[in-house]
This record gives structure tokens, sequence and C-alpha cells, in this order.
């Protein structure tokens, strides 16, 4: 931005994680995805393979850790299946989890 009057017009944020504190939501998804393959949830695994990864890094690992070899197809509707729970989960809260420093940082911007 060259000239001093340009207004900065977008801000672009990662959301899981940076805005929203939505992580248990994830690890229960994971876990009922893992039920459902009549897997055991286990929670270091979750943690060493899971966190701050895509649902696809992360399924592949840990199915791929427990000897199943699923194919991409597969892999596919394990995805979609979760991103529909997640967002009948979000959709269902009264409130979403935004992190309290994340409204605190907005809160100008609404108020204006």
């Amino acid at each position: 931005m060259s000239d001093n009057n340009e207004m900065l017009k977008a801000v672009i944020f990662d959301f899981n994680g940076v805005i929203i504190n939505d992580e248990d939501i994830h690890h229960e998804l994971i876990n009922d995805i893992l039920l459902g393959e009549n897997l055991r949830p286990d929670a270091s695994e979750y943690q060493d393979l899971c966190l701050g990864r895509s649902d696809r890094a992360c399924l592949l690992d840990v199915l791929s850790r427990r000897g199943r070899m699923v194919s991409d197809e597969y892999l596919d509707n394990l995805i979609e299946a979760k991103t529909t729970a997640y967002r009948q989960k979000i959709e269902a809260l009264d409130e979403l989890p935004i992190l309290s420093r994340i409204k605190r940082f907005f809160n100008p911007f609404t108020t204006a």
C-alpha cells in the first residue's frame, strides 16, 4: 500500500483454532468415524496424528496405523460425512465458541 489513503479492504483469517475453539468438536467427530470403522479411539493417537492437520491427513494416518488401507473415494466419503456432521453441530450451537481474544479484537469493528 503505497498510497496513505488506501483502506484495508479485507483480512483473511484461519478459522479453526484461531477464531473458533472447535477442537473438541473435531475430536468427537473423528472418534465417531473411528467407531463407525469398528476402531477404538485413542486420545494420544488423535493428538499425534490429527491436531493441526487436515481431515485427510489425520484419517489417512490413523487408518494406516491401524492397518486399514482405504481408497481415495472411501476417504472422501469419510471426510464428507465428517464435514456434514461438523456443520450440523455448529448450526446447533446457541453461540459459536469464539476465542475470547478474538472477541476483544473484533469488538471495535462491531461497535463502529
